[in-house]
């Protein structure tokens, strides 16, 4: 897989939020397009987003690969993010309670129940 161009800090971020709120994420990951060809993008959550997870990318990967994704099926989430270098933990459980839990049902994990119960 190349990995030229990919945002490294937004895969270590993916990568720090897996650990930490206990959810499958694959990053750097290699998608395949509707016509076979493939591409890297920054992450894959899994059970998120959508029933088949959710694409992340960064705004210059999305641009780079937009047709690609287009006939790739997936959902994705991409353009800006933050620029901290940082992981931080309540920025990634908003976005995944926005993007939605697609998991099996009842294997959510606590953090996301608590913050869809939280006013």
């Amino acid at each position: 897989m190349d990995l030229s161009g990919l945002d490294q800090r937004l895969i270590a971020q993916w990568r720090a939020a897996a650990e930490d709120l206990g959810i499958r994420v694959t990053a750097p990951v290699e998608v395949k397009d509707g016509s076979g060809g493939s591409f890297a993008c920054e992450a894959f959550v899994h059970d998120f987003g959508s029933s088949n997870g959710g694409l992340v990318l960064s705004r210059k990967t999305e641009r780079r690969v937009r047709a690609q994704l287009r006939s790739s099926g997936l959902w994705w989430s991409g353009g800006e993010r933050p620029q901290s270098t940082n992981y931080v933990r309540k920025h990634f459980v908003q976005e995944l309670v926005d993007w939605g839990w697609f998991g099996q049902p009842g294997g959510e994990p606590d953090w996301y129940v608590a913050s869809l119960k939280a006013p």
